[in-house]
């Protein structure tokens, strides 16, 4: 598959970020379509994680766009009884998630120490 943003007269948008926002809407396409198809949730689970794309990778306003997306889809599938779990690391959390960030945020990174961590500890592989 090659996702890309297409103009309505179907030409291909080859703005800045546009590659990076087409990966991400079509990651969340395939999410909703295991949602929504038994066949394919038999194979894959109902989960996306996203680490955050950089400050200059994509424009706020689409990234922003892209959460209240996801969180129009838990309005909608929560009341139909239907699991996903979205997981997203981010720096810029826009207005309409942080006024109920009890809901959506379920944990804060940091890098002061290991209490920040996503594992409360630094892992080392040698």
């Amino acid at each position: 598959y090659e996702p890309r943003i297409l103009y309505k007269d179907g030409t291909l948008d080859k703005g800045a970020g546009m590659r990076n926002a087409s990966l991400l809407a079509f990651d969340v396409a395939l999410l909703e379509l295991t949602i929504n198809n038994k066949d394919v949730s038999e194979c894959r689970p109902p989960i996306l994680i996203h680490d955050s794309p950089k400050l200059h990778d994509l424009d706020l306003s689409i990234y922003c766009r892209l959460i209240e997306y996801v969180k129009e889809m838990e309005n909608t599938y929560s009341a139909n009884d239907k699991k996903f779990q979205y997981i997203i690391t981010t720096l810029d959390i826009p207005e309409v998630i942080k006024k109920d960030e009890e809901l959506y945020v379920r944990l804060k990174l940091d890098n002061s120490g290991d209490g920040g961590k996503l594992f409360g500890c630094t892992i080392s592989i040698e």
